[in-house]
């Protein structure tokens, strides 16, 4: 069975947070094994960090700084969440690549391998990037890569530093870092299913990407995004950006399959530069939402990771957006709320539940490749299982 204990707090000051990540009975039944840790920004990560392995001397301990975190005893703008973990026959391996912004490619596949273990294949892949060392489709594209035709599950979300854009940290061992991803490979009997919903809905015929590069939008079908937007949504602000991202179809005939791309901002030029890459001679629609439809994709999440399970999980890992926590503002609260809500009426209400709000969203739809989503809700179940010929 896998063991979780869960920490959770809004405390002002790092000194009563690390008063209860300290406090008798805060590392539960047994001796935890790995832990994950998320922080808004204005805590002392390090003094967090070294906290949490004076308690627990040689945790496998992943995580980064978060725009906000959530679980299943609460949800926090400003805040810490310690995840604890252990189980039978369930280990874990953390894996470092530094130097995103000079090599994001050759560092993502170090944190890979360095997570790796010969002949055995993870369950789970949990990945913890620098938001803003640079495209984090590369990223990923060399994450899954590195593990070869038949990846495992791998999910996670990018640092976030509350909207500043000035720093992210990720959180390995005892060790605070920026510029790096992390990698928490767990290994062992385990199940792992997931959903990845978002909300937004395509509108508009479809079109296609005539000029990018990278994360850098220039034409579509010959015009700019500005056009575009202005001619969709007129009287268009910049502070809007974040309500219309562009649904990408990786598949053209398939209309249902599509990831969003938000946009930060647009250029003098009228080009927009996205949270991730747009690829050339993709096609695209611009979207729209309401908050209601938001906050109920974070439901269709959790349903679709629950019904692809054969049994209850022991753990529900949520990584939800910042963007999505900015366009719901004081409703933002309300996803967790639901989420819980959603839990209770299945018969599952003392299911621990973590999560945090990123810059990025890694997922999968059940059967598909990893990717790379913005303004995404992805949940994933995980249980233990029986080792094949025991108990």
């Amino acid at each position: 069975m896998l063991a979780v204990t869960t920490i959770h707090s809004d405390a002002i000051d790092t000194e009563d947070i690390i008063a209860e990540l300290l406090a008798p009975g805060a590392g539960g039944d047994g001796s935890p094994v790995a832990g994950v840790l998320f922080a808004s920004l204005d805590y002392d990560s390090a003094a967090l960090v070294a906290a949490v392995n004076a308690r627990h001397p040689g945790i496998a301990l992943a995580g980064c700084t978060a725009n906000g975190t959530l679980s299943h005893l609460d949800y926090h703008t400003d805040g810490v969440l310690l995840m604890l973990l252990s189980g039978d026959g369930v280990d874990f391996e953390i894996g470092v690549g530094r130097g995103l912004r000079a090599d994001i490619a050759g560092a993502a596949r170090a944190a890979a391998t360095g997570a790796a273990r010969r002949g055995e294949r993870p369950a789970l892949v949990l990945v913890f990037p620098d938001a803003l060392a640079g495209d984090m489709v590369e990223v990923v594209d060399a994450i899954v890569g590195a593990y070869g035709p038949s990846p495992p599950p791998i999910f996670g979300g990018s640092a976030a530093d509350d909207w500043r854009f000035t720093g992210t940290s990720q959180f390995a061992r005892d060790q605070v870092l920026t510029d790096a991803v992390v990698v928490l490979a767990c290994y062992g009997p385990l199940e792992v299913t997931s959903g990845v919903a978002a909300g937004w809905q395509p509108i508009g015929a479809p079109m296609t990407v005539t000029a990018a590069d990278g994360a850098v939008v220039r034409r579509i079908d010959g015009r700019t995004p500005r056009e575009i937007l202005d001619q969709h949504f007129p009287g268009f602000g910049i502070h809007e950006l974040l309500d219309h991202p562009l649904a990408v179809f990786p598949n053209p005939l398939d209309p249902k399959d599509f990831y969003l791309r938000a946009l930060m901002r647009l250029g003098d030029d009228g080009s927009a530069v996205a949270y991730g890459s747009v690829p050339l001679n993709a096609t695209v629609r611009l979207t729209i939402a309401t908050s209601a439809q938001v906050l109920a994709a974070a439901v269709d999440s959790l349903d679709a990771a629950l019904d692809g399970a054969a049994a209850p999980p022991e753990l529900l890992l949520v990584i939800s957006c910042a963007g999505r926590q900015t366009i719901l503002g004081t409703e933002c609260g309300v996803e967790q709320l639901g989420m819980r809500s959603r839990l209770a009426a299945r018969g599952l209400p003392d299911v621990p539940m973590v999560g945090f709000y990123s810059y990025g969203e890694i997922g999968r739809i059940e059967g598909g490749s990893p990717r790379f989503h913005n303004e995404t809700c992805v949940t994933v179940a995980v249980r233990s299982v029986p080792r094949a010929g025991g108990v």
